[in-house]
C-alpha cells in the first residue's frame, strides 16, 4: 500500500468520525415522565400541609437507590414502561413502607429522532402504614406538566 492511498484512507475515516459526532439528530425530550410526588403532615390548626421530612430514601424494587438520606417534600417516582404497576420503598429515618402503584401504559410515536414515548395513567395505589398513613390520588394522569400526581400522608 503506498503512502498517499494509506493517508486517503485515513483522512477518510477522519471525515466520517467528525461528521458522526457533529450529528445535532439526538432526542433531547423525556420518553416517559414520572409520578410526581409531594409529602404532607397534617397539624392541629391547619389542613394538610407540605412538609420537608428528614433522612428520606427510595428506590423502586427493579431499580438501584434513587433517593438516599435527603431532606425533601416532593419526589419523582420512576414509573415502568415494560409493566403495568412499579413497586417502590420508601424509608424515613429507620422506618420502612412499601409503595405499589398500578397504571396503564400507552406508547405513542414522538419523533424519527427520540422514537417511542410511553404515556402513563395511574389507576390504583396499595401501600404498607408504617410510617405512611394514606396516599391520595390527585392527577393519574403522569405527564410532562409535572403536576402532583400523589399525596403521601405522613
Amino acid at each position: 500500500m503506498t503512502y498517499l492511498r494509506f493517508m486517503k484512507i485515513i483522512f477518510g475515516v477522519l471525515l466520517t468520525v467528525l461528521f458522526c459526532a457533529c450529528n445535532t439528530d439526538v432526542c433531547n425530550q423525556k420518553t416517559a415522565w414520572p409520578a410526581q410526588v409531594g409529602m404532607y403532615t397534617k397539624t392541629l390548626l391547619a389542613k394538610d400541609s407540605l412538609t420537608m421530612l428528614d433522612s428520606v430514601s427510595a428506590w423502586a424494587l427493579d431499580k438501584a437507590l434513587f433517593y438516599k438520606n435527603l431532606k425533601l417534600n416532593k419526589m419523582e417516582l420512576p414509573l415502568s414502561i415494560l409493566c403495568d404497576s412499579s413497586v417502590f420503598v420508601l424509608q424515613i429515618k429507620s422506618i420502612k413502607d412499601t409503595v405499589k402503584i398500578m397504571h396503564s401504559n400507552t406508547t405513542y410515536f414522538m419523533s424519527k429522532q427520540c422514537g417511542y414515548g410511553s404515556e402513563q395513567v395511574i389507576d390504583t395505589v396499595f401501600y404498607t402504614t408504617h410510617k405512611l398513613k394514606s396516599i391520595t390520588l390527585s392527577n393519574a394522569q403522569a405527564d410532562k406538566n409535572d403536576k402532583q400526581n400523589l399525596a403521601f400522608h405522613y
